[in-house]
């Protein structure tokens, strides 16, 4: 969970000189969504106990949104403590405290950024983030900001003829999928869709960095897998596909590694150094452009009948897959909660 979300940060002070320490330190968080936290009339997850309440379900998305009346009202708390306090009024945290030097200001920070909105997560319908952490020691105001090394910006440009051009183009190319045709390359550009919309639709482009690499490793092994040995296979059809091995071994193996290091497959929480994250950042931000070439190049080739993504001819699962989906199937029905369709 935190292998890759700690990047360094820095306090940019706002008034005052510098911190003065051993000194009373205060720390602001803006929460959010504020539906949350009773600050936003907005529809959401969050339905108040025993009051009226209306629910939409887009039939296009299948998602539902509900909203009380009367709303939730702004939350309060406050607890005090001998040497600190914390309170929260509507989507604003505050926490104060003696603070000995740095090292406890920056900790302190983090874990109420990182642990603190997955702690109120367990009780909360909307899952709550951190927007932004200010405070102060003493008399010196600060933000608490991404240092400018860690900002990733990776923009590709583009003129409303292109995109227009590549509209009809894609329009075009739908007709290689007709049917169950080429499944795993269409697989392999769903999974390249969800791995961009992760980039950007997290809180930063940290939050589903595990799921984004994840996403990258399913479209190697969807269209290239066919033994155990996946890298391999990989290697073998990216050069058939005219990588030279310079790029094979540093676009593309690299993300399949990956995918067993750095929390992706395998559950990890060690903390890597922090110029190796920045190279990583960097890496995987430049990987969204390599997979989107590899795709495009495939999509060419397979029109010109010059390469082929292996073809299943039967997309249903095989004798043992059936009867051990039966099985899980009839466990978790008997766990559901509430009438379900279907056998």
């Amino acid at each position: 969970m935190l292998t890759y979300q700690l990047q360094s940060r820095a306090f940019k002070l706002e008034e005052g000189t510098g911190f003065a320490f051993p000194g009373y330190a205060e720390i602001e968080l803006k929460l959010a969504p504020a539906t949350a936290f009773g600050t936003d009339t907005s529809p959401g997850r969050t339905v108040v106990r025993a009051r009226k309440a209306s629910v939409v379900i887009n039939a296009n998305t299948g998602r539902w949104q509900a909203k009380s009346d009367p709303s939730l009202e702004p939350l309060e708390a406050l607890y005090d403590m001998p040497q600190s306090s914390v309170s929260l009024a509507g989507d604003i945290l505050r926490y104060t405290f003696q603070c000995n030097d740095v090292a406890q200001l920056e900790s302190t920070i983090a874990a109420l950024k990182w642990i603190f909105p997955p702690l109120l997560n367990l009780m909360f319908s909307d899952p709550p983030i951190v927007l932004y952490v200010r405070g102060k020691v003493g008399d010196a105001k600060f933000r608490w900001e991404h240092r400018p090394e860690e900002w990733q910006i990776q923009m590709r440009t583009v003129t409303a003829e292109q995109l227009g051009k590549h509209f009809l183009e894609s329009f075009e190319n739908l007709s290689l999928f007709n049917g169950i045709l080429n499944r795993r390359l269409a697989a392999a550009i769903s999974y390249f869709h969800i791995a961009v919309r992760l980039n950007v639709c997290g809180d930063s482009p940290w939050e589903f960095m595990a799921e984004t690499i994840l996403n990258y490793c399913k479209c190697l092994d969807i269209l290239f897998a066919r033994t155990k040995n996946t890298y391999d296979d990989a290697r073998q059809e990216l050069r058939a596909l005219g990588y030279t091995d310079d790029e094979v071994e540093g676009d593309f193996v690299p993300l399949l590694i990956l995918r067993s290091w750095v929390d992706i497959a395998h559950p990890k929480v060690a903390i890597y150094k922090s110029d190796d994250l920045r190279v990583l950042y960097k890496y995987v931000s430049q990987s969204e452009d390599c997979i989107r070439e590899l795709l495009n190049r495939i999509i060419t080739k397979s029109k010109s009948g010059t390469y082929s993504v292996q073809q299943d001819a039967d997309l249903s699962l095989d004798d043992d897959e059936k009867k051990d989906m039966h099985r899980l199937v009839l466990k978790m029905k008997s766990r559901l909660r509430g009438p379900t369709k279907g056998g």
